[in-house]
């Protein structure tokens, strides 16, 4: 058995979070004990380590509320929107490595020109003006809107 703080420290996540999973449904309201604080027990716990690891793994809340659900009756298994829905995520990823790589490479090039660059009071020749004359390619800006609504 564990109290929320316990639970916590187990499980890597904090009792606020562990509060609103329980608020919003995603885990089962805590049994109270006499003195009213919650009581957990190792299947919360395991339940709260999965949550954990699908949100590093992109998945939403309400996407893992379908995975925990055993009741669901979906067209397509459970499964198989779970493979869907990482298969996307590997692609967001790409294009999100892609990005980084393109913007890595701007920045390696504006500290180069800039480290060559004379004291300008100015603000001509200098590393803002530098950030001014990026041109960034449509393919290579990498939209944070397309990541979270797949």
């Amino acid at each position: 058995m564990y109290k929320i703080g316990e639970l916590s420290q187990a499980s890597g996540i904090s009792r606020e979070t562990i509060r609103y999973y329980e608020s919003v449904g995603i885990m089962p309201p805590a049994p109270r004990a006499s003195n009213g604080y919650r009581i957990y027990n190792d299947a919360d716990l395991e339940r709260l380590k999965f949550i954990k690891k699908a949100r590093l793994l992109g998945f939403s809340l309400k996407d893992i509320v379908l995975m925990l659900d055993d009741d669901s009756v979906e067209t397509m298994p459970i499964c198989e929107q779970v493979l869907s829905q990482l298969a996307h995520q590997a692609e967001m990823i790409l294009m999100r490595i892609h990005y980084l790589q393109s913007l890595h490479n701007q920045i390696q090039n504006i500290i180069k020109k800039g480290q060559q660059l004379p004291i300008d009071v100015n603000m001509k020749d200098c590393v803002c003006g530098l950030i001014k004359q990026i041109e960034l390619k449509e393919n290579e800006v990498y939209d944070e809107r397309i990541a979270q609504n797949p």
